[in-house]
């Protein structure tokens, strides 16, 4: 999937979604939200912009056991929908990345 940055240059958001944020920091997500290592590999690939079927092969998993997951993670969210629980994995950066006033951004880089 391609899009432009503000500056009207091609970004590759699957690149940017692939390095949202580092192995550290998703696993200290899954934590301030209570996921299972399975539901935070779901979650990962939600963010890699990955279809079910793609998850159920990378995952060794049925489609209909992908299904399940995403059922139980709506739930345990509180979401109904995808796009719901992106924002609340959103909200979860924010509560582990509090960068306001902070340099560091969720990679543990300081921006440019």
């Amino acid at each position: 999937m391609k899009g432009n940055n503000h500056h009207g240059t091609p970004l590759d958001c699957d690149t940017v979604a692939r390095s949202f944020l580092c192995p550290t920091a998703w696993q200290a997500l899954g934590n301030c939200l209570a996921l299972s290592p399975q539901e935070l590999r779901i979650v990962r690939l939600i963010f890699e912009h990955r279809t079910r079927r793609s998850m159920a092969r990378e995952l060794g998993i049925s489609p209909h056991t992908v299904h399940s997951h995403f059922r139980r993670l709506y739930r345990k969210l509180g979401v109904a929908d995808e796009p719901e629980l992106i924002l609340r994995v959103f909200g979860g950066c924010i509560q582990i990345c509090p960068f306001a006033g902070d340099r560091a951004g969720p990679h543990g880089r300081t921006p440019e």
